[in-house]
């Protein structure tokens, strides 16, 4: 079920269908790195734009980004590693 929903997805952020009329897509491993791409993104979302690492949300029982405490800040490095779990 998940392979091809991602598949969907996937189809939808490339521009193969346009089930979503106003979307914004976003290349994650790029906002990731580059703060000129954030900045980009939040100037056409009419978002504030910041440079800075934010602490992980104390709300909700946990944060995939973070501890389950939520009390550190998100670790980037961790984060662009994440999707070797998936791998296989």
């Amino acid at each position: 079920m998940f392979p091809a929903l991602w598949m969907e997805y996937a189809r939808e952020f490339l521009g193969e269908t346009n089930h979503v009329e106003r979307k914004q897509t976003i290349l994650f491993n790029r906002w990731n790195i580059d703060s000129a791409y954030r900045g980009q993104i939040a100037a056409k979302l009419r978002l504030s734009d910041s440079k800075r690492p934010r602490p992980v949300s104390k709300w909700g029982e946990a944060s995939s980004f973070g501890n389950p405490l939520g009390d550190l800040l998100a670790d980037r490095t961790k984060l662009e590693k994440r999707w070797t779990q998936f791998r296989d």
